[in-house]
């Protein structure tokens, strides 16, 4: 009966939080969970389906379109790990029409409109959550939105601040890009969404020298977790290398929705997997060496 902030204001009404208390973060942590699902597995079984299937409906059920994506996109990296990117590539196209097979299917049971109310107030059900991303309407309003912000501020910084962008100040570079002469903006900007859209908030932060040395640590990091994997004896280590390229592959997607590097469910882990690479392979390549000596 009261009316807890959280529930009323944040995020969606009878939709899964799990233990996480917010349902965007329970779905990256779900993410997280798939990651280090996969990375035990040495190839993919029908026994493993139930297993993915339930990870990929939890996620669903947090209604969070970005990661129920990124889940699919994981799963593509790490047949391609596997597999090679001709497997890939036909897991890909087998996607397609199973998709809308699993779709035809949900829509005829009750199962699927069980229903969620948005902080606006309007009732979805997990399809129409993941299927109205595609029609007119949710584009049109995603213009005055995300695809708005994506749109109109990096033209906007590029025209004025280019290389150093406008200062890491939030409230100020709000003010000073709706203030921008020339100006590409849809609307007028205001806190409230603007860092969700990370790639483009850190183009507004920092211009392309940000922007590009952001992009370079991810590729670093890849680089040479993607090193280790290849060389890497130890199981262990292999398989916790693989959580993390199948992580930091799907993180640049994610980055265009959420800002994934500052909510801790997820990126405590993608720098701790990563840290918990390079000291395991140090031990053994120190091992290797005393071996040799």
């Amino acid at each position: 009966s009261r009316r807890f902030v959280l529930i009323t204001r944040g995020r969606e009404l009878r939709s899964v939080f799990g233990t996480t208390g917010d349902t965007i973060f329970f779905a990256l942590f779900m993410l997280v969970v798939f990651g280090a699902y996969l990375s035990r597995l040495k190839k993919l079984r029908l026994r493993d389906a139930p297993v993915m299937i339930a990870i990929f409906m939890a996620a669903n059920f947090a209604y969070a379109r970005a990661v129920v994506f990124g889940i699919l996109l994981m799963l593509l990296i790490f047949y391609r790990l596997r597999y090679g990117l001709n497997r890939a590539f036909k897991l890909l196209v087998l996607m397609l029409p199973v998709g809308l097979l699993a779709i035809t299917l949900l829509f005829t049971s009750s199962f699927v409109y069980r229903t969620y109310r948005s902080p606006l107030h309007e009732e979805y059900s997990i399809i129409e959550n993941l299927t109205g991303v595609f029609t007119v309407d949710y584009v049109r309003r995603a213009q005055y939105q995300r695809l708005g912000a994506l749109i109109g501020i990096p033209p906007t910084v590029i025209a004025n601040r280019p290389v150093l962008g406008y200062g890491p100040d939030e409230i100020a570079t709000v003010g000073r890009l709706n203030a921008s002469h020339p100006s590409y903006l849809r609307k007028e900007l205001t806190k409230n969404g603007f860092e969700d859209v990370y790639w483009t908030a850190i183009l507004a932060y920092y211009g392309l020298a940000g922007l590009g040395a952001l992009i370079l640590l991810l590729y670093r990091l890849y680089a040479s977790v993607w090193k280790i994997y290849k060389t890497t004896i130890d199981n262990l280590t292999r398989g916790i290398a693989l959580t993390v390229i199948c992580m930091v592959g799907v993180a640049p997607f994610l980055l265009f929705f959420y800002r994934v590097l500052e909510f801790r469910l997820y990126s405590f882990y993608f720098w701790l997997l990563p840290a918990l690479v390079f000291g395991l392979y140090a031990r053994e390549s120190n091992q290797r060496l005393l071996s040799q000596l």
